[in-house]
């Protein structure tokens, strides 16, 4: 009896310790990092930023798109009124009179 716990219980724990995680999609330590260059890039142009945060709140926003974003932030020049394009497409939004249409 006890043999045939082992061999449920085995296989079990090979998969908690074998199975890798999606890392196509955003984390929290990824979020972060946005977080901080929003705020990186206000301080540096003199405490001004957007009007709003950028944070995406989907569970399945690609982690490219957001590390992207964060790049793009932190390259960008001064004054920092309005986000990256790379960072609105996050959210496949369509803002009247921004850019092409995004479907």
């Amino acid at each position: 009896m006890k043999n045939w716990i082992r061999i449920l219980i085995f296989p079990l724990l090979l998969g908690q310790f074998f199975c890798a995680e999606d890392t196509n999609y955003v984390t929290e330590e990824d979020k972060k990092n946005l977080v901080l260059a929003i705020a990186a890039k206000a301080s540096e142009c003199g405490g001004v930023g957007p009007s709003f945060v950028a944070f995406p709140i989907e569970k399945k926003v690609e982690r490219l798109s957001v590390q992207g974003c964060t790049l793009a932030i932190l390259q960008a020049e001064c004054p920092f009124q309005t986000y990256p394009l790379i960072c609105i497409e996050i959210y496949k939004v369509d803002y009247p009179h921004a850019g092409p249409v995004i479907k």
